[in-house]
């Protein structure tokens, strides 16, 4: 029984010492994740348009804070809903006392407007749909013109319609299709989108699939599409075409009426 009592002491000695030891271990660690020199201990590498400081005051990362005590996961979910233009957040972090935070930023690819607005909105697009805000470097990027206010807002994914006329969009920059000028894509008729191009002639174009996610073979319809208005305008068979009609897959119309653009 003594020998019980003795071995039971032991345990709760070294359970009492190994407790006190992790609470200073503990102690210890939390003191080395304090940042008392952000610029050494947190490394941000971002891209033209977000700025250092907006992922510094999103993550709350500052002199004085701790990096043990910042919910990593939780704040990259809020600054990526909060700012549309950050694609993607990667987070190292490299024990006790340090942080890397690579952002990776939208590209954008087209602006976005409304029917008949002049002015620039300063919404733009990048190739997986999200809408964000940019004015720099945008001016000469195509414009897709929604139908009606307020049209889609930042970090809100564009309408299936307006999707298409983004994948018009892209296909039509792609050398092979460049002479066709793509300038601008209207979406809101009802049966087709209508572009506008660089020569000031109108084109009508629908294809398989054009408002559902695209698939290899509606892409490969716009294709023909495009090809076949390509070859027809270069054949040049006629020098008085106002409107191109290309929706249907086999055939290229030339209307010669006043600009419907």
């Amino acid at each position: 029984m003594i020998l019980g009592i003795a071995a039971a002491a032991i345990v709760i000695a070294i359970g009492y010492g190994l407790y006190h030891a992790y609470k200073a271990l503990k102690k210890e660690y939390f003191k080395e994740c304090e940042i008392t020199d952000i610029s050494s201990q947190v490394e941000v590498t971002t891209g033209k348009y977000v700025k250092r400081g907006v992922i510094l005051d999103g993550f709350g990362l500052k002199n004085g804070e701790n990096l043990a005590n910042i919910d990593f996961d939780a704040r990259r979910k809020e600054l990526l809903a909060k700012v549309p233009n950050i694609r993607s957040l990667t987070i190292t972090r490299i024990p006790p006392g340090k942080v890397a935070i690579h952002v990776e930023e939208r590209e954008a690819v087209a602006r976005v407007n409304l029917k008949g607005k002049k002015r620039p909105s300063g919404k733009v697009v990048d190739s997986d749909g999200v809408v964000f805000l940019r004015m720099a470097g945008t001016g000469m990027l195509p414009t897709i013109r929604e139908a009606q206010a307020p049209g889609v807002r930042p970090g809100e994914k564009l309408s299936p319609r307006a999707f298409a006329a983004l994948q018009l969009l892209e296909t039509a920059a792609r050398r092979e299709y460049q002479s066709l000028g793509i300038i601008e894509v209207d979406i809101s008729p009802t049966d087709y989108i209508l572009a506008r191009l660089s020569n000031y002639q109108s084109l009508k174009i629908l294809w398989d699939g054009m408002d559902e996610p695209p698939t290899p073979a509606s892409k490969a319809d716009l294709e023909i599409r495009l090809t076949h208005l390509r070859d027809t305008i270069n054949s040049k068979v006629t020098t008085r075409a106002i409107v191109w009609n290309a929706t249907e897959r086999d055939r290229i119309f030339a209307d010669t009426k006043e600009p419907i653009l």
